[in-house]
This record gives C-alpha cells, structure tokens and sequence, in this order.
C-alpha cells in the first residue's frame, strides 16, 4: 500500500467538490502539502494525531463558500481517522487553505504549522456519525500521489502558459 491516498469525489459532487483523504500512515500527506493547489482546504483534528483532509475548491472560491454541510463532512472523516479522536467527543477539527501550511525541514512527518494563526478555522464535531462515515468510505478510491503530481504540473504549464 506505500503511498496509497483515498479519492472521494461522490459526496460533494453537488458542489463540485474534490474531497482527498490522507492516512498520515503513508507519509503521503508530505507530498500532498508540496504539491496542494492555492484551492486547496486541508482539515486535521485538533492538538491530536489524524488523517489530514484535503478538500479541493473551484477556483476563487474561498473558505466561506464551503456549504457546512461539507465542512461536516470532512470533520467526520479526520475524527474517524484519527486513532485518539475517534473515541473522543466534542472535540475540535481545524482548517484552513493549503497556502496557509508551513512545513520547515526541521519538522516531524506529518507535522504543520500555519503563517497566519487567524486564517485556521474550527469546528467543533460533538460525536462520530456513522452514517456520515460509512456513507463517504463507500465512495472511497485507492489511488497513488503520483497522478497529483502530475495534475500539478499540468495545471502549472496550463495557467501559466509553460
């Protein structure tokens, strides 16, 4: 399984969302903050070890336009992901832009910082809902991080002109 990720597109396809969720087991969050997309919103449980949830905007769109309904979403997906978080209740899931994440040489895998404190958000989940759960791990898709590098660099020479 090396550097598997899970794709979910089904969940937000009413909101033309992309929903990337990262085992932090495979270290392929790492790669995934190198290559992120300006639109890119990434969600992690609070002062706790979890997944990290990438969820992808349409251009120009910021953290306000995110239904809350998807927020939710995503919120679910870090807490069930996260081995201490699952078991605990009201507890707190940030985000913010994938341009936000500071990641320095000197930092443990799957560790980030923020430049801007003020610009991460929080939700607070008061208990894991299975329902929400299992309804997004059934649209679950084992992939590799390399088709995202390569939609990087694609997107970088369309956008930029090559």
């Amino acid at each position: 399984m090396g550097n598997d990720k899970f794709e979910s597109k089904t969940p937000f396809k009413s909101f033309n969302f992309l929903s990337l969720l990262i085992l932090e087991l495979f270290s392929v969050d790492e790669e995934l903050i190198r290559w992120g997309w300006p639109e890119d919103v990434w969600f992690h449980v609070d002062k706790e070890s979890s997944a990290h949830v990438y969820l992808r905007l349409r251009p120009n769109e910021t953290l306000d336009d995110i239904p809350s309904s998807v927020i939710d979403d995503c919120a679910q997906l870090v807490k069930a992901n996260s081995i201490k978080g699952n078991k605990l209740n009201n507890l707190d899931v940030i985000y913010t832009l994938w341009s936000n994440l500071k990641k320095t040489a000197d930092m443990e895998v799957g560790q980030v910082g923020f430049f801007d404190q003020k610009a991460v958000r929080t939700v607070r989940v008061e208990r894991r809902v299975n329902d929400v759960v299992n309804r997004l791990n059934k649209t679950k898709v084992c992939n590799f991080v390399f088709p995202f590098i390569i939609r990087h660099i694609t997107r970088l020479f369309t956008t930029k002109g090559g």
